[in-house]
């Protein structure tokens, strides 16, 4: 689809000559800019042996066109963007991407009157945005959740041209382009055919680091969630240290006291506290990545004390407490029950 024209530049980026409409105009299909046809072309010309196969804006750099059948590696394609330019923006509204309106692909539902209006038979410049950087291990669950969204926007977005790329692979298209007496060219569908392959490529790429920065997000939620309840637990936190001098006050007092204190427990917060989202939902796909976390993290332990049997899973010796063994635990409760009986 044809970018809207850029209304802030009237003049041409080459020979700064006024677009007053005299001479013949060419209008960029990715960032809409105007220029001048004949600068255009000499623009073309000489940029052609640096830039061999594909074509770049003038004024903004952004690339407007690539011979995909020159490129048949994702990583030659990372390397146009790396120094020439960049691909196209994204719009606001992801769906603005796809080559038909609603939801459904038309060569699924056979309606062909859901396609746009300025169809042509060569599929849309896919945007190939860069990936997510891998997270540090220390990462703290908000930064996660945000890296985690724009993981998920930049997904999507390889999911829309992937979805393009497949619908102009269709013989539906190809027929509907007949129709309307635009038919496909040879060499259109050989370009076609690599956008399917790169982009198809490129979305295995955004769903590999989505999955990987989704099962981190939910590995530093259980470690800040085990911390938080550590720190409470030790009395370490403002919570805690309340909540040990009042449970201790309770057993001095009447019981409609102590019922009224216990009931304000609950209600003491630390102002610094970490607050967390809820867990999961039993049954989504969040609430099997948290299981997956939880496996992960039982597995990391393992390898740490070297306690664990090479397969993936919990520890084996004492269902994953592997810091102490069995006769110690068994003695420290004998001894604990022989000191309440003196003490009776």
């Amino acid at each position: 689809m044809i970018a809207e024209p850029i209304t802030e530049l009237n003049e041409c980026a080459i020979c700064l000559e006024e677009l007053d409409g005299s001479r013949e105009e060419v209008q960029l299909k990715n960032c809409g800019h105007l220029f001048h046809k004949s600068c255009f072309n000499v623009w073309i010309a000489k940029l052609s042996k640096v830039t061999n196969g594909f074509t770049i804006c003038p004024y903004c750099k952004t690339i407007d066109t690539i011979d995909f059948m020159q490129f048949t590696n994702i990583d030659e394609i990372k390397n146009i963007k790396k120094h020439y330019g960049s691909f196209p923006i994204p719009p606001i509204n992801l769906t603005d991407i796809l080559i038909w309106g609603s939801n459904t692909r038309p060569s699924e539902t056979g309606r062909h009157e859901d396609y746009v209006d300025n169809l042509t038979g060569l599929c849309p410049m896919p945007h190939f945005l860069d990936r997510e950087p891998l997270p540090p291990e220390n990462a703290s669950f908000q930064q996660l959740e945000e890296l985690y969204s724009s993981a998920l926007n930049k997904y999507e977005i390889a999911k829309f041209d992937n979805d393009n790329a497949k619908e102009y692979n269709s013989e539906f298209l190809r027929k509907v382009l007949l129709n309307k007496k635009r038919p496909m060219t040879k060499q259109e569908q050989i370009q076609n055919a690599n956008i399917l392959f790169l982009t198809t490529k490129w979305l295995k790429e955004a769903d590999d680091r989505l999955d990987l920065i989704r099962l981190r997000k939910w590995k530093a939620y259980i470690r800040e969630e085990k911390r938080i309840q550590n720190e409470e637990a030790q009395g370490k936190t403002v919570r805690g240290r309340l909540t040990h001098t009042l449970r201790g006050i309770t057993k001095k007092l009447p019981a409609k006291s102590s019922k009224r204190i216990i009931d304000v427990i609950p209600l003491l917060e630390d102002t610094n506290r970490t607050i967390l989202p809820p867990k999961p939902k039993i049954g989504t796909q969040d609430y099997l990545y948290y299981q997956d976390a939880e496996r992960s993290i039982a597995y990391d332990d393992c390898e740490k004390c070297k306690m664990h049997d090479g397969s993936e899973g919990s520890c084996i010796v004492m269902g994953g407490k592997h810091n102490k063994s069995k006769k110690i635990r068994n003695r420290k409760h004998r001894k604990a029950k022989k000191s309440r009986k003196q003490r009776k």
